[in-house]
């Protein structure tokens, strides 16, 4: 019989183990993950990409005021740094995001129209510290204009982002199930001083004082009426 030589089989060893290496991250969907969304307060407006930052545990789309809803997704990575100044080697395993994949679904379970869809996403995250991941921000929309939705409704969005390591590897996360209220008007809060009870078709006047205007009108944050007065939904009840 006839024998292979001895290096053909370490060639061989060799190309599955590199086979196995490039395929991991596209694979694997632990090593990059997204923790949460982060609730994004007025007046700052900032999404910081640390784990002890307040995160959403479901959010509020309000129809008379906006159409569409946006997240800060709180991304981490759990890729271990191989870059080394001694060893002159540069560092692969940061991730740019690129993208992220969105599924809008009603509360029993049904995607609605237009609303499975891939979105550009842009972000950036670097490779754990040992153990601890390290973390990163990206703003995805989702729920987009062009699905339809009603108050009342219970949505509940999955969303997964992707993108690559610099080493030129895909990676992708786990989903993130996501839940949304729509209303409409809920949001819109009337402070006593803000109108006349007795000439309530004069609408919200006055000023407002230190009232910040929500980062995202219409979404999860209240706003003053006297900072939405061309809104019918911001006129006070009669």
């Amino acid at each position: 019989m006839r024998r292979l030589p001895r290096h053909f089989f370490t060639a061989a060893i060799l190309l599955g183990a590199g086979l196995i290496a490039a395929s991991g991250c596209a694979d694997n969907k632990t090593a990059l993950f997204v923790r949460g969304v982060i609730a994004i307060q007025s007046p700052s407006c900032e999404a910081k990409a640390d784990p002890s930052a307040t995160m959403l545990g479901g959010g509020v789309m309000d129809v008379a005021l906006t159409n569409e809803y946006w997240a800060a997704l709180l991304v981490g990575n759990q890729l271990t740094e191989r870059g080394s100044r001694d060893q002159v080697r540069t560092e692969t395993d940061r991730v740019s995001l690129t993208g992220a994949v969105v599924d809008v679904q009603n509360s029993s379970g049904g995607t609605l129209s237009g609303g499975s869809y891939t979105t550009d996403a842009t972000g950036f995250v670097d490779p754990a510290s040992g153990s601890t991941p390290s973390y990163g921000v990206v703003f995805v929309r989702l729920v987009p204009s062009s699905v339809s939705v009603s108050p009342g409704q219970q949505l509940t969005v999955k969303v997964h982002v992707f993108g690559k390591t610099l080493g030129g590897r895909y990676i992708e996360s786990g989903d993130l199930s996501y839940p949304i209220s729509v209303c409409s008007g809920c949001l819109v809060s009337f402070p006593s001083d803000a109108y006349d009870p007795a000439n309530p078709s004069a609408g919200c006047t006055g000023d407002p004082g230190s009232a910040a205007e929500p980062c995202y009108p219409g979404q999860d944050q209240p706003i003053d009426c006297r900072l939405c007065t061309q809104n019918p939904s911001c006129v006070p009840p009669g």
